[in-house]
């Protein structure tokens, strides 16, 4: 049976309400000092994910949606890709189009704070309205969670932001669907809906790190509120929303087969220091360091920061212990067991755990960065810690309580705490001792003297006041407020990714990583940034399904061997440049830090410099460059023979095809002739071809399942030509050749959003046997 909880007084309620009000506006104060940089008149926050990958997709969505278009295509990097079918490009994350009109960083800015908001809104509603915890659990589970390390580096990452925001929601749906008094018809549409949000926008490591605890936290609380039977509604709610979130996901999924890194890390390449949590330093990952201006240091990376204070993991043994009874016994004993797990996977391939889960767990080896896992312990000890504040709140805390929890923190920390060298100054060790000292000290207060309102007020405010003073010291040099510079210094573009954009052609780009420089990315065009103007580059940044088979297989050819696909080309290119083979691949400029190298070493048979600017150059590839080329030779690429070698034993007017497709043998006046082409948007290219011989046309975009193509109006069909871009045949004659990309899945995708939307709106609308409001829950008790 579902427990129905018994109806509280009018000023019961109303007390309720007015507490959990306060609570939610202090929450959302905090986040709003905490992202305050986001929206700070002058400045703008910039860091390498927003100019390298989260500005370019922006932008590139921006102009397709401001033009009335669904964006598909992306012809900025990688020679062409797709752009809906991109897990992290966020093309269809509804959040994000109420800000397309704005310039790009701003929008992002804006976003980026606005996750912060769902995030702390999200927390509150989840401890007060969907676990039933007595305030203030919900504003210090709120706080705990937004001041965290983990919460401060991801403030700066948006797609890794997205799942952690929508995640409290996420769980609240699920508790709410299996504690409805009746049906819970309004609550399963909710979960579907914050489901499917998420999912169209999240990166894919968070997705696979909180879908395992998502369900855990479906499996313990149907426990508890003894709702078994209603898992089923769970099953439902989260299948409703990945088919809500369909058109995004299903081409995600079907362009996975492209990608030359799915499933090829190696616990080498995860195993990147930089990548794990550094078992030396747990201790100061996990707790922090207050005082530090550098939030990253203490634990060793960006990446590694947890930081949720000593104040929170004290609370979090406390509300494990005070709370060990009954059914919510499974609760907690699942929190600490996630918690506990995802720590030891964040430390990567050094524990045994890892290694089996990266040998067995399907997808498990697809992740990149292990010590993303630490998310997961976040979010369990906050949820913990919350626990703790509502024992205390509600003076339900045994003697014994504290004292134990005291032994279990000494015990944990008391060997490192006091002899270990990788821990910071003594004054940081101070603080934490402070933190642990006054929470317990504060329930001991609790335990002894409970009864007396004036002291149990005194206590549970202490027990609220040391998070919000412990993390909130870090506010005022998180990174959204370290990255912050004037506007002026991100004006974009300068004068050489300024004339590119003006005179066309693909660029590629050779200078310093820079990585914590933004205007120094800005001004180098580093990949993905030549998306912001709309520059095309040969080369990209992604760790995912972007960089694909072919393209590895093609410009390996520039790099004169097989080249590492998680690596940027241009740090492997072969020099000196050949114009010839460059201009193959449409390539008409280089883009070169001379401090790095110098021109005449990369690139002694360019034209150049065309224009400098400090130690930037720019130069001209003296081929002819165009961006499509007509063949009346073609070769097919033997079996045995390596597309790279292909493309570099072939003359300069001879098309390299794919084995078995039928060459083009030419005997006289056998040059190549270039082909102008109208690009009215990314992903269609129009072009008038005046062929004198049977040809083919090779132009410069790759190649991938979606590209439909129609000569004069009939359809024709596509082919791989130079290892990667789309070839057609063409008969002697003009001809009107018209290449269009529809995303592969995506019509299949709306119908399935479509079918779920009407599913749920006649689940949520269709009357019962008994009327429209027998047996069931009001939409306005939802957050009851």
């Amino acid at each position: 049976m579902v427990r129905v909880r018994p109806r509280r007084g009018l000023r019961s309620r109303l007390a309720t309400h007015r507490a959990l009000l306060l609570e939610l506006l202090g929450a959302n104060l905090f986040a709003l000092a905490a992202g305050l940089p986001f929206v700070r008149d002058g400045r703008v926050v910039l860091t390498f994910d927003t100019v390298a990958y989260t500005g370019p997709n922006a932008a590139l969505s921006a102009r397709e949606w401001t033009a009335g278009r669904l964006p598909q295509w992306n012809d900025t990097p990688f020679g062409g890709i797709p752009h809906l079918a991109n897990p992290q490009g966020d093309a269809l994350y509804p959040l994000k189009l109420p800000f397309v009109y704005l310039d790009t960083f701003r929008a992002v800015e804006i976003v980026s704070l606005l996750h912060l908001l769902v995030l702390a809104t999200g927390m509150v509603l989840l401890l007060r309205c969907g676990l039933g915890l007595r305030a203030p659990a919900g504003f210090v589970g709120a706080i705990a969670l937004v001041g965290s390390g983990m919460v401060i580096a991801r403030s700066i990452q948006f797609e890794q932001m997205v799942a952690i925001a929508w995640m409290p929601w996420v769980l609240l749906g699920i508790d709410r669907i299996l504690s409805a008094a009746r049906s819970p018809r309004w609550a399963l549409a909710f979960t579907a809906v914050v489901t499917a949000i998420m999912l169209t926008g999240a990166h894919p490591q968070p997705l696979f790190e909180f879908a395992p605890f998502a369900a855990g936290w479906a499996l313990v609380r149907a426990y508890e509120h003894d709702a078994l039977r209603r898992l089923g509604a769970v099953i439902g709610a989260a299948g409703a929303g990945v088919f809500l979130a369909a058109p995004q996901l299903l081409p995600a999924a079907l362009f996975t087969s492209e990608g030359a890194l799915i499933g090829k890390q190696t616990l080498e390449s995860v195993g990147n220091p930089a990548y794990v949590v550094q078992f030396h330093r747990i201790l100061n990952t996990v707790l922090g360091d207050p005082f530090t201006p550098n939030p990253g240091f203490a634990s060793g990376s960006n990446e590694s920061m947890t930081a949720v204070g000593a104040g929170v993991v004290t609370l979090a043994a406390l509300g494990a212990l005070a709370c060990w009874q009954g059914r919510r016994r499974v609760t907690i004993a699942f929190l600490a067991t996630s918690a506990a797990l995802s720590l030891v996977l964040a430390l990567g391939p050094r524990t045994p755990v890892f290694r089996a889960a990266f040998r067995w767990v399907p997808g498990f080896n697809t992740e990149r960065v292990p010590s993303r896992w630490r998310d997961v312990t976040v979010v369990a000890l906050v949820l913990l810690a919350a626990y703790g504040v509502d024992a205390v709140a509600r003076r339900k805390v045994h003697r014994r309580v504290a004292p134990t929890a005291g032994l279990i923190l000494a015990l944990a920390f008391g060997v490192l705490l006091f002899g270990h060298p990788a821990l910071p100054e003594w004054r940081v060790r101070v603080a934490w001792m402070a933190a642990v000292a006054v929470i317990l000290g504060s329930t001991m207060v609790i335990a002894r003297h409970g009864r007396r309102p004036l002291l149990a007020l005194f206590a549970a405010g202490a027990v609220s006041v040391v998070p919000l003073v412990e993390l909130g010291a870090v506010v005022p040099h998180n990174f959204p407020h370290l990255l912050s510079m004037p506007t002026a210094r991100a004006d974009h573009p300068g004068a050489l990714p300024g004339m590119v954009a003006q005179r066309g052609g693909r660029l590629i780009s050779y200078a310093s990583d820079k990585l914590g420089d933004p205007r120094y990315l800005l001004d180098t065009v580093r990949p993905n940034a030549n998306g912001l103007d709309g520059i095309r580059s040969i080369d990209g940044y992604d760790g995912g399904v972007l960089v694909t088979k072919r393209w590895v297989a093609a410009v390996s050819a520039l790099a004169g061997t097989a080249i590492r696909p998680e690596v940027l080309l241009k740090g492997q290119m072969q020099f000196p440049l050949d114009p010839n083979l460059w201009a193959r691949f449409g390539v008409r400029w280089l883009l070169i830090d001379t401090a790095v190298q110098p021109a005449k070493v990369a690139a002694p048979d360019w034209h150049g410099p065309v224009l400098r600017e400090g130690t930037l150059e720019l130069w001209e590839n003296p081929v002819t460059v165009t961006e499509a080329r007509l063949y009346v030779s073609a070769v097919a690429r033997p079996v045995e023979v390596a597309t790279a070698d292909a493309l570099r034993s072939a003359a300069a007017d001879q098309a390299v095809i794919e084995p078995g497709a039928t060459g083009l043998d030419c005997q006289a006046n056998c040059g190549v002739v270039a082909v102008a082409l109208e690009r009215p948007h990314p992903g269609a290219i129009d072009a008038t071809v005046d062929a004198t011989a049977t040809s083919l046309l090779v132009v410069d975009e790759q190649y991938l399942p979606g590209w439909h193509a129609t000569v004069d109006g009939r359809a024709a069909p596509v082919e791989t030509a130079d290892g990667m871009f789309a070839g057609l045949r063409l008969t002697p004659g003009i001809h009107r050749v018209s290449l269009r990309y529809t995303t592969p899945g995506l019509h299949l995708g709306l119908a399935m959003a479509a079918s779920a939307l009407l599913a749920l709106a006649l689940y949520v609308g269709w009357p019962r046997r008994n009327g429209p409001e027998s047996g069931e829950e009001p939409a306005m008790s939802f957050f009851r």
